[in-house]
């Protein structure tokens, strides 16, 4: 429910009837504006009849009508500025809050007292170290001697160092001569001539000088059935018979075995002839 004050409901009110009038002059229904604008009817009617109970916040309220008022043809945003969007806020409590009191800080704790202890007693002054410590520097100075000396005596004369080496350099390779390329070797096989394919024993050509329906039937097998165009040129191959069917027989001329090409019949006239080898039809 949207919790609305007393100005907020005046303006809801003037501003849902305004709607519900221009909506009427359309003749258009909630639910037809609900599914263009995707707002559930329940809250457009809430809107008309200004129903706080099933309306969001006042923030969305304004952005619903502002919706409505575009699929209504108005202009949405200049309506949805008629309605104030301030929350109402619940009243604060009249008690006054507790004025600061400056209270004093506690006192700091006092810092335990250290007691002076008495100071440590001097170390008697007739200990005295330096004839031990020169004792122990001569010591010192024989065995490093003893282990220093044998090793000098030992090292041999510096020597000069050998002059480095020249790098050897690799043997330059022996490189073979290139052989000349030496073409393949001719086939003394003389190249076969291609053999030449023996003629059908049964050939028939056709020219097409109009429009026909045709069947062409190759030995027992049905090579072409359907209708073909002026000036179409073909030619079938048989070893037994060739059959053609010619629905318009003036407009097809046929030449079989290498025969002069002749008309099948008369415009109009459906023929079927069969050529052989043996005869020409």
């Amino acid at each position: 429910m949207a919790n609305l004050d007393s100005d907020q409901l005046e303006q809801l009110q003037e501003i849902g009837t305004y709607l519900y009038q221009a909506r009427q002059e359309l003749s258009a229904s909630l639910e037809e504006i609900a599914t263009r604008i995707f707002i559930r009817p329940l809250l457009l009617r809430a809107i008309e009849e200004a129903d706080p109970e099933p309306l969001p916040e006042p923030v969305f309220i304004q952005g619903f009508i502002r919706r409505y008022g575009d699929a209504l043809g108005l202009d949405g945003l200049s309506l949805a500025k008629n309605f104030s969007v301030k929350t109402a806020v619940a009243h604060l409590s009249a008690a006054t809050p507790t004025p600061y009191v400056d209270r004093p800080l506690p006192p700091a704790p006092a810092m335990p007292e250290i007691k002076s202890s008495s100071p440590p007693k001097r170390r008697s002054q007739s200990f005295k170290p330096a004839p031990l410590l020169a004792i122990g520097a001569f010591a010192l100075v024989v065995v490093g001697a003893v282990v220093v000396l044998p090793s000098l005596l030992n090292t041999p004369a510096n020597t000069p160092a050998d002059p480095p080496s020249e790098p050897s350099l690799p043997a330059p390779e022996a490189t073979a001569p290139e052989s000349a390329s030496v073409p393949p070797p001719e086939s003394t096989a003389a190249a076969e001539p291609d053999a030449i394919a023996p003629a059908s024993p049964v050939s028939v050509s056709i020219n097409l000088t109009g429009d026909s329906w045709m069947r062409v039937v190759v030995d027992g097998q049905s090579q072409f059935e359907g209708l073909l165009t002026q000036g179409t040129q073909e030619t079938w191959e048989g070893q037994q018979e060739i059959t053609i069917t010619a629905g318009n027989a003036g407009a097809v001329s046929l030449s079989a075995n290498g025969e002069a090409a002749a008309p099948v019949g008369s415009p109009g006239q459906v023929q079927t002839v069969t050529f052989t080898p043996a005869a020409g039809e």
